[in-house]
């Protein structure tokens, strides 16, 4: 492969930071959001998380999968 070449970003941390970010104004800021000191986030209600992730564009159907990716991060 070419040195040259470059990969585009991974896009599950660009979807999870776009998704903190508008907890507040999406409304669903008491089921995850980011914490005050801005250094993480605080997932209130995993229950609730699936609707939340499939309406930013994760591709996860699964609790379990989305934990997985995100402890890749």
């Amino acid at each position: 492969m070419d040195a040259r070449t470059s990969f585009p970003p991974p896009q599950f941390p660009l979807r999870l930071h776009d998704m903190l970010d508008n907890a507040e104004v999406e409304g669903y800021q008491h089921i995850v959001c980011w914490l005050p000191e801005g250094n993480g986030f605080h997932i209130h209600d995993p229950d609730a998380m699936l609707p939340i992730l499939q309406k930013c564009g994760f591709n996860q159907s699964k609790w379990k999968s989305f934990l997985r990716q995100l402890q890749n991060y």
